[in-house]
């Protein structure tokens, strides 16, 4: 993913194992990623994101980048669902919302990316994190024992 490991690590927490509770954990929790954080730029067709970092940007078209309260996000209109979605000629557009008829009135949808633990549970990462994290145990285990054995012994 093209995202800052800041980012990344703010939807991870780690367990860390003690003489208590001997087991540890890593999880990956959190809401799914605005596109905003995947570097979106505001083009005149939409908005431009790079999703993947093997991939070329990408155009959202009909998006555009607004903030609602102290954080931007990437937005855009749904589909319309009845009517023509066309304003009557002559007729003014520029009247309150409450005051549109409804068949005009069309929510506004927040775009996202993946979430970080869809990515993490892909087998694709999942599997070499949990062979480093074996090899990382065995490794510790084994400096434990050689450890106990040398003071035991000495």
């Amino acid at each position: 993913m093209y995202l800052k490991a800041g980012r990344i690590k703010q939807d991870f927490s780690i367990k860390k194992a003690n003489f208590e509770d001997i087991s540890g954990s890593l999880k990956a929790t959190g809401e799914p990623v605005g596109l905003v954080q995947f570097g979106a730029k505001s083009v005149r067709k939409g908005v431009s994101v790079k999703v993947l970092r093997a991939s070329s940007r990408k155009l959202v078209k009909h998006a555009y980048i607004a903030s609602r309260g102290s954080k931007a996000h990437v937005y855009w209109r749904k589909n319309r669902v009845s009517g023509t979605g066309k304003w009557p000629v002559g007729q003014k557009t520029t009247a309150p919302w409450h005051m549109i008829p409804p068949r005009y009135r069309v929510p506004v949808e927040r775009l996202t990316g993946p979430r970080i633990e869809d990515i993490f549970s892909s087998p694709r990462v999942l599997d070499p994190v949990s062979i480093q994290a074996q090899h990382v145990y065995l490794q510790n285990v084994d400096d434990k024992i050689s450890d106990i054995l040398r003071r035991h012994n000495g």
